[in-house]
């Protein structure tokens, strides 16, 4: 997988969320989605997570899982 595929995963992970946040109440601080990789990503995760959370929304890897954090 390339990067530009891994980006997309999360763009549509980000769409998802911005449509459950819609539904919850805008008090809430925050929530989480969690796209899940293949361990043998994770350099190209690493790569994936500056880009991301400079242009778009902060993340956080765990594991195997890239953390999308929406505010």
């Amino acid at each position: 997988m390339v990067i530009s595929e891994l980006s997309n995963m999360c763009s549509v992970s980000v769409r998802l969320l911005e449509l459950k946040r819609s539904a919850l109440d805008p008090a809430l601080a925050c929530i989480k989605t969690r796209v899940v990789f293949n361990k043998s990503l994770y350099n190209t995760l690493h790569n994936l997570t500056s880009w991301y959370t400079t242009h778009c929304r902060p993340v956080d890897i765990y594991r195997s899982e890239l953390i999308i954090t929406y505010y």
